[in-house]
């Protein structure tokens, strides 16, 4: 049992979401829903995947500019 009030989790990965998204966007030059979504998708890879949580936004962030950079132009 943990402290954590329910919620917790997916409220800070709401607000990791956001800032990846807000920074790629502008980096990356790529729509919001398209970045969103891939965001999304590797946060979710990296919680379930990292042994050390506190490094999931970086790893996040690092996988998601890369699977941005390599897509082909829409």
């Amino acid at each position: 049992m943990t402290d954590v009030p329910a919620g917790a989790d997916d409220d800070h990965d709401d607000v990791v979401v956001r800032a990846t998204v807000s920074r790629l966007v502008v980096t990356i030059e790529a729509p919001v829903e398209i970045v969103e979504s891939v965001v999304r998708d590797e946060l979710a890879r990296r919680r379930a995947s990292a042994r050390i949580q506190a490094f999931v936004p970086i790893l996040t962030e690092r996988a998601a500019r890369r699977r941005l950079r390599d897509r082909p132009p829409s």
